[in-house]
């Protein structure tokens, strides 16, 4: 899986909107978000990854 950069990110997400009203808040509101779970969701990913792959090794007896 490739990882997406900050601009890729931004196109994705409809990037900033900079208008001032409510809905341009809240668009921007939901883009933080939604990158804070992107990027909760890639440790975890890496987290549960390489805790497998380790476990794996110590029951194979092979090393990573």
């Amino acid at each position: 899986m490739q990882e997406l950069n900050q601009q890729e990110i931004a196109q994705v997400s409809g990037g900033y909107y900079s208008g001032g009203s409510i809905f341009d808040t809240l668009g921007n509101v939901v883009e933080l978000y939604g990158q804070t779970l992107y990027n909760v969701g890639e440790a975890l990913t890496t987290a549960v990854v390489g805790t497998g792959n380790a476990l794996l090794g110590l029951l194979t007896g092979q090393h990573a």
